[in-house]
């Protein structure tokens, strides 16, 4: 990768758990689910031979939880995160490193490049919504909306940021959160695929969600902070595809379905 691309969209899938309560209709327990989240990706060359990475989120998505309910009958989920949320979010930059490894048998003689994602002063990469924290690897969400900590963030008079749930296609409520989530990545191999450029993929090895609610626009929720684990497996992981200088967040959501990811 003499000249490498300075553009890319980047596409993070994370396989969870989400905790149901129990409530009237439904029994407490753990459901698959599975976070998406795309951003536009811009490289930097830094003077020490690392790269500076600059991630703007461009989309987040969640899978439905179908939830049997105590009548038997099935109960279909989903938390939406409104696109006012993602774009009230800064830009993130990270450091991030290109290695060329030595490997005998690679294929026509190439060694392979390996891309690695720094680990920020404080640890793991991590996404913050709803809430300053002094330092993100280790301090959760507030508890309260009267904490300093918390921020309207999506500046629609709510604390934290409003998210949505849905329930079997209908809005079921507004949810005024903080969400916390941390990240680490294993290294992810550097590949060119032909007519189409180059492309990066790896595994997200671990993941954290910390979450508070502060408040909702559904009496019955009140109190019931969002609860999700991570669920190792090899559903959970990252791809990075070149895109064009000019590329803006339309080009990400596009790029990524059409390549499969």
């Amino acid at each position: 990768m003499q000249d490498y691309p300075h553009t890319w969209a980047l596409v993070r899938q994370a396989s969870i758990e989400a905790y149901v309560y129990e409530s009237i209709l439904t029994n407490e327990s753990w459901e698959p689910q599975t976070i998406w989240s795309y951003y536009l990706v811009q490289w930097d060359d830094q003077p020490n031979g690392t790269i500076k990475q600059t991630e703007t989120l461009c989309a987040m998505e969640s899978s439905e939880i179908v939830v049997t309910t105590k009548l038997g009958t099935e109960r279909w989920q989903q938390t939406v995160v409104p696109q006012t949320v993602v774009d009230s979010v800064p830009p993130a930059t990270w450091s991030a490193t290109l290695t060329v490894t030595e490997d005998a048998d690679a294929e026509g003689g190439e060694c392979p490049v390996v891309y690695s994602l720094n680990d920020t002063p404080f640890g793991p990469q991590y996404w913050v919504f709803g809430a300053h924290l002094n330092d993100p690897a280790t301090e959760t969400c507030p508890s309260s909306e009267d904490d300093p900590a918390e921020y309207d963030q999506d500046q629609d008079g709510h604390p934290g940021v409003t998210t949505q749930q849905w329930v079997n296609g209908e809005l079921n409520a507004n949810i005024y959160v903080c969400s916390r989530t941390l990240y680490r990545f294993e290294p992810g191999l550097v590949s060119e695929i032909e007519g189409e450029g180059y492309r990066i993929q790896g595994k997200m090895v671990d993941v954290v969600i910390d979450q508070t609610m502060f408040g909702s626009d559904n009496a019955t929720l009140d109190g019931m902070d969002p609860e999700s684990r991570w669920s190792p497996n090899d559903l959970t992981y990252y791809i990075l595809v070149q895109l064009p200088d000019d590329a803006t967040c339309a080009d990400v959501t596009s790029d990524l379905f059409y390549q499969g990811a």
